[in-house]
């Protein structure tokens, strides 16, 4: 987790020393989530610590999703069977 929050203030272009400073405790507290969930820590650390994630469009992305899947249950609960 440590190298995630580094290469996060990296990619917000965070340089003072002290906001480093608190990306590193911040990566401490969240070391039990980390071992808690694993595949999710993961995720964090493989590809939204990348430099050039784009979390507007990833959000964009799963909300078309998650609406999406809503659609078609209300279009199949509506359909006459």
């Amino acid at each position: 987790m440590l190298e995630t929050a580094v290469a996060l203030a990296r990619r917000e272009g965070i340089e003072s020393l002290s906001m480093r400073k608190l990306a590193v405790e911040h990566a401490g507290a969240m070391a039990p989530l980390a071992e808690a969930y694993p595949h999710l820590a993961e995720v964090v650390g493989g590809h939204v610590a990348d430099v050039g994630y784009d979390f507007a469009t990833a959000f964009e992305y799963g909300l078309d999703l998650i609406l999406d899947g809503l659609e078609g249950r209300r279009a199949a609960q509506s359909s006459p069977a």
